[in-house]
């Protein structure tokens, strides 16, 4: 996986995911917590990787339901399951 990251985007922030796993997002607890500060404020961009050839990027609005454990500190959720929320670029 990519090391995680923002990047600007206009008035919004992309988090950045290349996905080499086929079955998982793993997310920081405080990027989890700044996207439910500001939902509307970040977008999981996600890119599946597969023998070093990238997918067309998928994105997530408001990615993240609920706060992690307090000592969570990488937390992993199902790619399909993102997968299903997510849309194309716009």
């Amino acid at each position: 996986m990519a090391p995680e990251s923002l990047a600007a985007a206009g008035d919004e922030a992309l988090i950045l995911d290349s996905v080499e796993r086929e079955d998982a997002v793993t997310r920081t607890r405080n990027e989890i917590l700044a996207t439910l500060n500001k939902p509307d404020a970040f977008i999981l961009a996600i890119v599946q990787v597969s023998n070093g050839f990238a997918s067309k990027p998928r994105h997530v609005r408001k990615p993240f339901q609920r706060e992690p454990d307090f000592g969570a500190t990488p937390v992993t959720y199902k790619l399909t399951d993102q997968l299903a929320w997510a849309e194309a670029p716009t």
